[in-house]
């Protein structure tokens, strides 16, 4: 990639979040070198995407030959039929196939009984329960790892990792982060004077990213309480720029448009929590436009055109790319991590990055500065690819020319992104 400094965005899912650990293996593939490790500056992640990126920086920084190893032996080890087996002694010989089945027979149930459900599920203990399994995965998928779960996790040296948490008294994203510059820049922020939005990287931190109400326990870390990240902060997007990043690779994994309106409840309850997830990422992403646009068209007024970040100066020529996977099923397959269906995600991964119309393909051919965005259809497994010129987007042929030119002061449109981004991005 040509960026200097490059950021991962990974976005949370559940078991789709093994589709990311497909796309990670393509994109630091050793013998490719299209991203070096040494170029990845910054990692970000929320619930799923948490886990996968704090595997991949643990990796990253013990000099782990395979960087995405830890996160490819996550996705082999987080398997339901593995975890049925070593809890249920008569399935010990039952085949996966038999077992998904049966797993299949049980979802319908559930489904048929929404009492039962919301039993099982309002459960403490088996949250509790739920919550062990993870952190034991997660021990076999790497060495290292500390045995307190408040100890800072990773070294404050890029690639820096930083997942998103939600405080679920204040309604607000908290972030943990390696990145000790970032927390004390954050900390100087006058909003942290009302919150503490900022806190260092660990691994309860991790699993308060994940920590989905229906099936975890909430999370407490100091004086904060937390739910899964992907209610407010799906992934942390601006702050990778905030941060230092010149280029920035988002991987969505929740389903952003449907053509058809649902009818039944199960049906409304999906959708209402996809455009809750997506509404986080989609408003990052159009405080980057307006960042974008406030430097691009009003290059001579230098207090505004040069936006100071926590860590550098935003550049127009700052691009962020999107690998997205288009999926047609149930929210709830996000919870059933199936052999075949990890499996799939996994080769779907790779082949979003690999295929002829992937991601690879299209970026090399692309002029610096574009962006381009990768989808993989989930039933299809068909790849696709386009350029975008952001700039058209936001500037017609005309004002786009004026944008290029020195102008001696601020149109009001800039001054009003002025006064809204003045406290955040300072």
């Amino acid at each position: 990639m040509r960026g200097k400094y490059i950021g991962l965005a990974l976005q949370g899912g559940g078991s789709y979040a093994a589709f990311t650990a497909g796309v990670l293996k393509a994109l630091l593939n050793k013998r490719r070198n299209f991203l070096p490790p040494k170029s990845l500056h910054s990692i970000s992640g929320t619930s799923g995407g948490a886990l996968n990126a704090m595997l991949l920086g643990q990796a990253l920084h013990s000099g782990e030959g395979t960087p995405t190893r830890h996160v490819h032996r996550l996705w082999q080890i987080n398997r339901l039929e593995s975890h049925l087996r070593a809890r249920f002694q008569a399935l010990q010989l039952v085949p996966d196939e038999v077992i998904a089945a049966l797993v299949g027979v049980s979802r319908e149930l559930m489904s048929a009984n929404p009492q039962l459900a919301s039993a099982l599920m309002d459960n403490s203990h088996q949250k509790q329960v739920a919550m062990e399994l993870i952190d034991a995965m997660v021990r076999d998928a790497t060495d290292g790892l500390p045995q307190d779960l408040e100890e800072d996790l990773l070294p404050d040296r890029p690639p820096y990792v930083t997942v998103a948490a939600t405080e679920v008294r204040r309604a607000t994203a908290h972030y943990f982060t390696s990145n000790r510059t970032m927390i004390q820049k954050f900390r100087d922020f006058e909003i942290a004077s009302h919150n503490d939005v900022i806190r260092p990287l660990s691994l309860r931190s991790v699993y308060a990213s994940m920590a989905h109400p229906t099936a975890f326990n909430a999370v407490e870390i100091g004086e904060g309480i937390y739910w899964d990240g992907y209610y407010t902060c799906n992934p942390p997007f601006v702050y990778l720029f905030r941060e230092g990043c010149d280029e920035v690779v988002l991987v969505r994994l929740v389903q952003q448009r449907r053509e058809d309106v649902p009818t039944s409840s199960a049906g409304t309850r999906d959708r209402i929590e996809e455009i809750v997830q997506n509404s986080t990422i989609n408003m990052e992403i159009q405080a980057y436009l307006a960042m974008r646009e406030l430097v691009t068209s009003n290059r001579s007024f230098r207090e505004g055109a040069e936006l100071k970040l926590a860590l550098r100066r935003f550049d127009a020529s700052a691009i962020y790319h999107e690998i997205r996977l288009l999926k047609p099923g149930q929210l709830a397959d996000e919870g059933y991590p199936l052999s075949r269906f990890v499996d799939k995600l996994l080769r779907m991964g790779r082949k979003a990055i690999t295929d002829r119309q992937g991601f690879i393909a299209a970026y090399e051919q692309a002029a610096k500065g574009l962006q381009v965005v990768t989808e993989i259809d989930f039933e299809t497994e068909t790849v696709h690819s386009r350029v975008i010129d952001i700039d058209r987007l936001l500037f017609s042929e005309g004002a786009k020319e004026t944008a290029i030119a020195e102008f001696t002061r601020p149109t009001p449109r800039v001054l009003r992104y002025l006064r809204r981004l003045r406290d955040l991005f300072r």
